[in-house]
Parts: structure tokens; sequence; C-alpha cells
């Protein structure tokens, strides 16, 4: 903080900032540049501890802000903390604030209370009273297209997806019945892929598959479980699947990203 309040920088920290802001908002000082006294005027500075429920608080001036620039922070948190610090953070904003994280923290499903804005090829959060609803498809013969290799140790049988099944005995897992009848829904699917059981994750997903019904939280939890458990080619044709179709999402092609890198 002390450095910040200093509000000087080497020639390093403007390597990818166009030159006419540079000149316009700062002033050199020997070797390095110094931000003007009457941009310092604007700024205050103070700590803020993101993982205690300090905030939103007007003690900590931490209501109504137009935007959080939270960038290569959350990565560092559990999971657990990440939806805690993005509620917290929600609730900070005025309607149509906006949060701002680095590219690799992107996620809809720590930030599902926010609408998604991409610009170009960026990708940012915007807290707003619209209701968000996921991309609804249906795909005549997706089932039988689904890719099944013997590439881990348990192995589900394609003939199991080509119908529904009456019902599943596992305790672990709600009863998925024939169509028209009941579906699992998207909090079961998180709850079983956060507790890391990916394999029942992937059997819902496509047994929900096979029900008839498809959207884009279907697809993310099939495709994030199918790499989770070592299952990466079997996630990768899915994908390519997916786009080759044109019914991608944005997060769609950032976890494509993020398998082909593994």
């Amino acid at each position: 903080i002390q450095k910040a309040l200093q509000g000087e920088y080497t020639q390093w920290s403007f390597r990818e900032t166009e030159s006419f802001l540079k000149n316009k908002y700062f002033t050199p000082v020997g070797k390095n540049w110094c931000i003007r006294p009457e941009i310092k005027k604007m700024v205050t500075f103070s700590y803020l501890n993101l993982c205690q429920n300090s905030y939103p608080s007007s003690l900590t001036n931490t209501t109504e802000m137009d935007v959080v620039f939270c960038r290569n922070v959350l990565m560092y948190f559990t999971p657990g903390v990440i939806h805690e610090v993005s509620h917290r953070l929600y609730n900070s904003l005025i309607n149509d604030g906006w949060l701002i994280t680095s590219q690799v923290e992107l996620n809809d499903e720590y930030f599902s209370a926010f609408e998604r804005v991409q610009y170009k090829q960026y990708i940012f959060y915007r807290k707003t009273d619209k209701p968000k609803e996921p991309l609804t498809v249906h795909i005549n013969n997706y089932v039988q297209d689904l890719p099944l290799k013997n590439n881990h140790k348990r192995d589900i049988k394609k003939d199991e997806i080509k119908k529904p099944v009456k019902q599943l005995t596992d305790k672990n897992l709600q009863p998925v019945v024939s169509p028209g009848i009941a579906f699992m829904s998207s909090e079961n699917l998180d709850s079983l892929y956060r507790q890391g059981q990916y394999l029942k994750c992937i059997e819902s997903c496509r047994q929900m598959i096979a029900n008839g019904k498809l959207n884009n939280v279907i697809f993310e939890f099939l495709v994030k479980s199918y790499a989770n458990a070592g299952m990466l080619r079997d996630g990768e044709t899915i994908i390519n699947k997916i786009i080759s179709d044109n019914l991608t999402t944005p997060e769609m092609y950032y976890i494509y990203a993020s398998v082909m890198s593994i």
C-alpha cells in the first residue's frame, strides 16, 4: 500500500500501455514515472481481508461500487471461499456494476449470480437483474454419437445411454426416470462434481442426454467430469462435436483450451 500511495512506476510498468496515456496521467521522475497529483487525490487505499465477512459495509467503504478489480487473487482460495467472496463482491456492487477478474479466474460456477459479458476476446461479469437462463438445445441422435473409450478403469456400456433407465439404486443419486417424468437438476450435478464423484456425474449427464433434453450446463459438467476423471480425449471429442454443431458458448472454449493444455 505504501508503494501504491507513492504512485511511482518504472518504464517496465508501461510496456503494454499506449504512450499518450502515460504522458497524460504521469510525469517523469528520473528514470521512473509518477502519477499526477490530481489523480492521487481521487484515490484512497485501505486494507481489506477478502476472506472475512467485513464487506459490503459502509465502515469499509465497500458498498454501491461501480466496478471491482479482483485479479490473480481468487486462484489461491479454496472453491468454498471463492463462492463466499463472489457473493460478497456481488452485494458490494451497484446494479449494472462490473466485476473484473483475470482471464485464468473466469468461472461461471463461481460467479453464477453475475451476467457474463463478452467483449472481443475478453469476458467480464456484470451485476444485473436480468434473468439468466441456460441455452437449451435439442439434438437428434446426439446420444449415439457420444464417445466411449476404454481408457478408464470403469467402462460405461454404450447401450446404457441409448435408452433411459427407470431408476438408479446408488444412494448418492436421486432417481432418474423415463422422459416426461423427472430430470436430475443442475444442483445435483454440481454436488456430484464438487464431491469429486466424476464418474457418477458423467453417468447422470448422459442419462439426462438420453432423456432428450440438453443445455450448456449439462455439457460443461460432462466435459469437466471427463477431464477430471482422466478421460481427456472423451471430453475433447464431445467439445469438438459441440463446436461443429455451432452450439458452443465462450466458457466452453475456455474449457476446451484447458483440456488441450493438459
